[in-house]
């Protein structure tokens, strides 16, 4: 066996003679074929280990010579070729190694050749195709020229070498299923002998073999067309091409034919001479080149570390730890490393944006005298404040007049501080490692400490992003206190406590009385402060063990964990109503805000969540409707109360009978083109009594009782039937119609049944309706969703996800449901212009939507700043009060109006 890395001019000079020896065992030349293709194989592929490796022997040859039962195939198969007895065809004479099928057409096992004459066929066959284009031959000048090629042409036309060829499929003998493969390489040497009989290709499948040994197939592919010359030298008679008379044209081709043989031998000998001179002149290269190698090989290594240094970083980063302890185990890795001659002595610093100084984060064996004065650094202050200052990586042999924090018997050491920065270059933070005095400075230690600092970079910024999202999910992103999610989860803890050990909980609903004219007359930016400190002075009005949740618009709740008495939630409640009442001075306005609070107490108003969650909303409504500015208990007199609610919900029943429940629209906007794209149906409810109710309040309870059902499916109908209108006002574009779809009514049983009769009764393109889901809706019951998302899909009708980002679900639900669209929630855009984490947020959202193939809708834009930083994000379409608000049908279809005369 011979090793294609290690051949040796001895080895091809064995070679040689086995191959020439075996036209002296026989004189048959397929037996020789035969013989070569496995020598070869068991050679250079076999002591590989690779058992799909093969080796291949092609020949041209006239269609006279070819076996008789491949002249039926090329008879039968090529009908519509011309082939007579001197046809030349491309044959496969022999195959070694082969384990499956070549699924070539043309070429697979009993489909062996292939006329030259078919230039299609030819064409069709990436391999043959390719074999012709290295070798440079026209299978014009093959079938015409008449030309004798002898050897002196062999040098320029026949050596030839692909790496990486055309690829292929096999189908293994006995299964039945497709394996892609390519061929890795195809080495030959071959060409035209006289009379234009035979070439040469030699084709090594699944086996890498380097253009640089050229010089040994090429002397191979000699001795191979030697040993087939002698195995028959009849086949290369051809008295039809040379003269009339038979033997003289015999005697000259078998001249010719000796010349060849000669000239081969002679040529292989030459270059077996050629190369052993060749390879003792460049012995003292070779030398030089490995002592080369061996002076880089330690680098080479030292680079693989640092990629492996930068795989176990990101590794460390999927895991569920805090991101001091990530950076801790990431300075283990950086320590660890053997060439990297550091003291095992650093830190890490984070930047503070709020203080725009370095917080200490991270430290392995750090002096203990530095951890106070280094628990906040300035901004240039030091060698990392320097770090962070300039950008660039401070080095430091020694303690010089840069080193300005120090203590008292501090020893001499250098120090690499890196600066830690975004792909936008923001300072993110700063890594610290403590070095040898009169450590020299060295670049491949500056590309690993670039490397790790890129790396953590990365880290940081995942870490931030996800623990923003994990904020976003259980806290209030306005006031940054738990929101409902994280309220119901710790309830249920407490509730879970109670009935384990004893004890009461309480529960107070607070509801700020006459807020709305607050934004209606100083604005919502004054609204939002007023939040704020709303949720401010509550914190300051409870313990720390308690909690405090915003649940939406001006609502508030509020858990005691553990209550003695309750004359102890009457003095909470009284402290709290008291201090809402305190003057609140913004913008040079004073301000003051009642609420109205009710308050349920576990286990004697109930010992579940929606207990004494509901309870504790009857007790805040009750005191709303008698005055506000109070607080009430929940009694079992309360009851009462709950007639109140009935009615609201007995006319929201009415509602819709008695034209109270009315639509408005809010176009939504091709951000590209500044062009209505669609529009969004918004409910409004006109209370006689009670004035308007905000969705907010009534949709809850709308959900309750189900009457939500009719609800939607009146504002679909509507909604398809002002459709229908506005083109009949003439409007001359189609538009698309959202709709918003809760989760009660996509539980319905007969949703998809009933929404579909509507579609198809308003005689509206399904393409025209886009449903709009929250994420909670969409993960309520995976499978039926996506069951009802692909009914409606198939049928033309668009989802989209609203709200997204809000949610508390996994995201993986949007590879395996057909949404069009997702819905960035305006609590994302409101902050996008001067909140840089919530500009991360919205362009990674935009990013993965993109890569799902989903358009993004940004929702609430309301300025220009928002809109232009939205266009640099690729965001397609933006909703909200930049362009209008949700307005009555008229003044919509007005609006599309104006936008045509305007464009």
């Amino acid at each position: 066996m011979f090793d294609v890395s290690n051949f040796r001019i001895s080895d091809l000079v064995m070679c040689n003679k086995h191959i020439r020896d075996f036209a002296d065992v026989t004189k048959s030349m397929e037996q020789v074929a035969n013989q070569i293709t496995r020598f070869l194989y068991d050679s250079f592929c076999g002591n590989k280990g690779n058992n799909f490796a093969l080796v291949r022997l092609f020949l041209v040859l006239p269609f006279k010579e070819i076996p008789p039962s491949l002249q039926h195939f090329v008879r039968e198969n090529f009908k519509n070729t011309a082939v007579d007895e001197n046809t030349l065809c491309l044959t496969l004479i022999s195959t070694s190694g082969e384990k499956y099928e070549w699924n070539y057409r043309g070429l697979s096992e009993g489909h062996q050749v292939i006329p030259l004459s078919d230039e299609d066929s030819v064409n069709q066959i990436p391999m043959v195709k390719g074999i012709f284009e290295q070798l440079k031959i026209k299978l014009d000048d093959i079938r015409e020229s008449n030309d004798i090629l002898l050897s002196d042409k062999w040098n320029d036309l026949g050596y030839f070498h692909v790496d990486k060829a055309p690829g292929s499929n096999v189908v293994p003998a006995q299964d039945n299923f497709v394996i892609p493969y390519s061929i890795q390489s195809v080495m030959g040497f071959g060409g035209l002998l006289p009379n234009k009989k035979m070439f040469i290709s030699i084709i090594f499948s699944k086996v890498h073999i380097e253009k640089s040994f050229s010089g040994i197939f090429r002397s191979i592919s000699l001795s191979m067309l030697y040993a087939l010359i002698r195995s028959n030298q009849d086949i290369f008679i051809d008295i039809s091409v040379l003269h009339q008379d038979k033997e003289k044209s015999k005697s000259v081709t078998y001249s010719t034919t000796t010349n060849v043989i000669n000239s081969l031998l002679k040529t292989t000998e030459e270059i077996v001479l050629e190369m052993g001179n060749a390879l003792y002149s460049s012995l003292e290269e070779l030398n030089q080149a490995k002592k080369t190698l061996e002076e880089h090989s330690l680098e080479i290594t030292k680079t693989s570390q640092i990629q492996n240094i930068i795989s176990s970083i990101m590794k460390i980063s999927f895991k569920n730890i805090e991101i001091s302890e990530c950076l801790e185990l990431s300075m283990d890795i950086l320590f660890s490393i053997p060439w990297f001659s550091a003291r095992s002595v650093g830190c890490i610093f984070l930047f503070d944006a709020p203080t725009q100084t370095l917080k200490l984060a991270a430290r392995r064996n750090f002096p203990h005298q530095l951890l106070s004065p280094c628990k906040t650094v300035q901004i240039g202050k030091c060698l990392c404040g320097l770090a962070a200052y300039t950008g660039e990586i401070v080095f430091a042999d020694s303690v010089d007049e840069r080193h300005t924090i120090r203590f008292d018997g501090m020893g001499e050491h250098g120090h690499y501080c890196v600066p830690i920065k975004s792909k936008n270059n923001e300072i993110l933070g700063v890594l610290n490692v403590d070095l040898n005095p009169g450590h020299k400075k060295h670049i491949l230690e500056e590309q690993l400490l670039t490397s790790f600092t890129e790396t953590l970079a990365y880290v940081i910024e995942k870490i931030n992003i996800t623990q923003r999202l994990q904020f976003l999910a259980n806290y209030d992103s306005l006031t940054n206190i738990p929101n409902r999610n994280l309220l119901y989860d710790r309830l249920e803890q407490n509730l879970n406590f109670m009935k384990r050990y004893g004890g009461s909980i309480a529960l107070i609903y607070v509801d700020l009385d006459k807020f709305k004219s607050i934004n209606d007359n100083y604005g919502h930016d004054v609204g939002d402060i007023v939040l704020k400190m709303v949720a401010s002075r509550i914190k300051e009005c409870i313990r720390d063990v308690d909690t405090v949740a915003r649940i939406g618009g001006d609502e508030f709740v509020i858990l005691i964990s553990k209550v003695e008495d309750d004359n102890e939630i009457e003095r909470i409640s009284e402290r709290i109503i008291a201090s809402l009442l305190e003057e609140m001075i913004i913008k040079s306005d004073k301000h003051r805000v009642g609420a109205s609070l009710g308050v349920s107490i576990a286990p004697k108003n109930g010992n579940t969540s929606s207990d004494i969650f509901k309870k504790a909303d009857i007790a805040m409504y009750l005191a709303k409707t008698t005055g506000g500015n109070r607080f009430l208990f929940y009694t079992d007199e309360m009851g009462q109360s709950l007639s109140e609610r009935y009615k609201l919900e007995n006319d929201i029943r009415f509602a819709l009978d008695n034209n109270e429940i009315v639509i408005h629209y809010q176009p939504k906007i091709d951000i590209r083109t500044n062009r209505t794209i669609g529009v969004e149906a918004l409910i409004r409810w006109q209370h006689p009594g009670l004035g308007l109710i905000s969705p907010d309040k009534f949709i809850p309870i709308a959900e309750e009782t189900g009457i939500i059902i009719q609800i939607e499916e009146w504002v679909l109908r509507t909604a398809c039937s002002q459709l229908q209108q506005w083109k009949e006002q003439g409007l001359s574009y189609d538009i698309s119609m959202a709709v918003n779809i809760s989760m009660v009514h996509f539980a319905y049983n007969k949703f998809m049944e009933t929404m579909s009769q509507i579609i198809y009764e308003s005689n509206i393109n399904p393409s025209m309706i886009e449903f709009e889901i929250t994420e909670s809706t969409a993960m309520h019951n995976i499978e039926k969703v996506s069951m009802v998302l692909k009914n409606f899909s198939d049928r033309g009708v668009k989802f989209s996800i609203d709200d997204f980002g809000t949610g508390y679900s996994s995201l993986s639900y949007l590879k395996y449901l057909p949404f069009n669209s997702l819905k960035i929630d305006k609590s994302f855009i409101k902050n996008i212009s001067f909140d840089s984490e919530d500009f991360i947020i919205v362009k990674t959202i935009i990013d993965m939507a993109h890569n799902l193939k989903l358009n993004v809708i940004a929702e609430g834009v309301e300025t220009v700043e928002q809109l232009e930083l939205l266009k640099t994000l690729d965001c397609e379409i933006a909703q909200g009060f930049l362009f209008s608000k949700p307005v009555t049908p008229n003044n919509l279809f007005l609006f599309l109006q104006n936008e045509l005369k305007n464009p």
